[in-house]
């Protein structure tokens, strides 16, 4: 490769890593959309609210949709930026933890269930984490290993699997 190639191609690999195809099965029930253009907000061809309202919905889709509001849209500058901005970029999620305590001495077991289970907003969304069935955030899963550090300093948690996946809600 020459030099020229290797720019080409990293700016095309750069450019490529936020949009990849967004299917509407991909969107989140009850998601909030953005109606932004590219004119009026320079992060719309990078943000999944904006994203996402592109996508050609079906006949059978819902008539209301919850929406950023357009006055809100036009106050946005460079300086205040928007909060609702949802970066389209894929993130590196853990998926399930169904052999996470295997290796956990029993005596310490209890604890590190307790102290895992309030890495997360609920028992629900722990158990549906756990289950695979919700993704676990690269935040939340340092926040796991710092249980994990603290209570077994030789053991580290062994999640089902790794998936990348687009942050929806950030």
């Amino acid at each position: 490769f020459d030099i020229v190639s290797l720019v080409y191609f990293y700016a095309y690999f750069m450019t490529n890593q936020y949009i990849m195809e967004i299917k509407k099965d991909d969107v989140p029930y009850n998601y909030t959309y953005c109606i932004a253009t590219n004119e009026q907000c320079k992060l719309a061809k990078q943000c999944l609210r904006a994203l996402a309202m592109k996508i050609e919905h079906r006949e059978n889709d819902s008539d209301f949709i919850e929406i950023v509001a357009p006055y809100y849209i036009e106050t946005r500058t460079e300086t205040k930026p928007c909060r609702w901005f949802a970066e389209a970029k894929l993130k590196h999620f853990a998926k399930g933890m169904r052999h996470f305590y295997d290796e956990v001495p029993a005596g310490k077991l209890k604890l590190m269930r307790q102290e895992v289970q309030y890495c997360f907003t609920t028992r629900y969304h722990y158990y549906k984490a756990r289950k695979g069935d919700e993704l676990i955030s690269e935040s939340l899963q340092a926040e796991i290993t710092e249980v994990f550090k603290a209570i077994c300093p030789n053991l580290e948690p062994k999640f089902d699997e790794f998936v990348d996946a687009y942050g929806w809600n950030p």
